[in-house]
C-alpha cells in the first residue's frame, strides 16, 4: 500500500487554519488564547491535545484586544502586523499540562485537551503549536500515547464522518474543511485562515483524497 501511496501525490491547495485554543488552567487561564496551525480543519472535530516543543520558547502577544501565545520565533509570521510582545515568556516544558478549551466537543474524549510536549514540534512554520490527533498522524499517536490519552476515530473506512454525529455527520472528510471553517469563524475561533499549496496524497487510479487512518492490528506466530 506504501507504494501505491507514492504514485498519487497530487498539488493540491487546502486551508491553512490558525484556530484559537482559550487556555483554562495556568497563569494565563482565562486572559490569552494558544493559537495552534492545522492545514487539516476537519481533524478538529476530535482536537485530543496541543503539542509544544520542550525547548522552545513561547511568547504572550496582544493586539490591544486580546492575548495569544506563540512561538516567539513565528511571531511575526503567524501574527502579522500590529502585535506586540507583552514581556512574559514561557519554555514548552513549562506549559506543559495547561489545558484549554477545545475548538468542538462533538464527541467525549476523557482526560483531554491540554499542553503535551513532542520532540516533533518545530518553529519552521505555523506557530510552533501543533494540534494534536492521534487518529491521524503517526506523531500525534506516539505523543498521545506517551501521554495515555484516548484514540477516538469518528470517521468511517469510507472516509465519512459517522452520520450521528452534529455538524459534520455523513460528510466525507475534505468536504467537511468548509463547514468546520465556518463554524470556528461564527464562534469566533478562528484566528485567521489563507489558501496553502501542498503536495497531498490521492489514489493514483480514481484520484479521490487519502487519509492517515490508526487501526488495530495483529501478528501472528
Amino acid at each position: 500500500s506504501d507504494h501505491e501511496l507514492a504514485q498519487g501525490y497530487e498539488t493540491v491547495v487546502d486551508p491553512s487554519v490558525f484556530v484559537r485554543f482559550p487556555l483554562t488552567s495556568g497563569p494565563l487561564a482565562g486572559e490569552a488564547s494558544l493559537i495552534a496551525w492545522t492545514t487539516t480543519p476537519w481533524t478538529l472535530i476530535t482536537n485530543t491535545a496541543v503539542t509544544a516543543g520542550a525547548d522552545i520558547t513561547y511568547v504572550v502577544a496582544t493586539d490591544g484586544n486580546e492575548k495569544v501565545v506563540v512561538a516567539e520565533a513565528l511571531m511575526a509570521t503567524a501574527l502579522g502586523e500590529g502585535w506586540e510582545a507583552i514581556g512574559e515568556t514561557f519554555t514548552g516544558a513549562e506549559m506543559e499540562r495547561w489545558s484549554y478549551r477545545p475548538p468542538f466537543q462533538l464527541v467525549p474524549l476523557e482526560g483531554a485537551h491540554f499542553v503535551l510536549n513532542g520532540d516533533h514540534v518545530t518553529t519552521e512554520a505555523g506557530t510552533g503549536l501543533v494540534h494534536t490527533n492521534p487518529a491521524f498522524g503517526e506523531d500525534d499517536y506516539k505523543v498521545c500515547k506517551a501521554y495515555g490519552l484516548p484514540l477516538v476515530n469518528p470517521v468511517r473506512p469510507d472516509g465519512t464522518f459517522d452520520p450521528e454525529l452534529d455538524l459534520v455527520g455523513g460528510q466525507f472528510f475534505k468536504d467537511a474543511d468548509a463547514t468546520v471553517l465556518k463554524d470556528l469563524e461564527d464562534r469566533g475561533l478562528l484566528f485567521r485562515h489563507a489558501a496553502f499549496e501542498h503536495s497531498y496524497p490521492h489514489c493514483w487510479r480514481c484520484h479521490t483524497a487519502l487519509l492517515y487512518y490508526a487501526q488495530p492490528s495483529w501478528y501472528i506466530r
